[in-house]
């Protein structure tokens, strides 16, 4: 049953709770699991209270193939509230990480 529900799901079901989901890479960049929830990473992104349409799905992943009308490939990159949310890893049409940088602290 388990390799049934990772095959459908990926590792989202049985990810041990005290692996990272949040890395800083520094004040304004962030590695972020995509299975993370958008209640977590808005606590992380103070400037974003609400992401849109946000109760039709729970993870940053869902986020980002709700506003990509699709399911991303590494390397595509969404600006939102200052915030660049890039896809670095993807499998099997999954997406694993995403690099969040903070747009206005970069400039600054």
């Amino acid at each position: 049953m388990k390799d049934v529900v990772n095959t459908l799901m990926g590792d989202i079901v049985f990810q041990n709770s005290e692996d990272q989901q949040i890395i800083s890479r520094d004040e304004n960049s962030w590695l972020i699991d995509g299975v993370t929830s958008v209640e977590d990473v808005k606590k992380v992104l103070d400037r974003i209270e609400r992401f849109p349409e946000e109760d039709t799905y729970e993870s940053l992943a869902g986020f980002l193939i709700y506003m990509l009308k699709t399911i991303p490939k590494r390397g595509a990159k969404l600006d939102f509230m200052g915030y660049r949310f890039e896809i670095v890893d993807v499998d099997n049409y999954k997406i694993d990480q995403i690099l969040v940088i903070d747009l206005q602290q970069e400039r600054m």
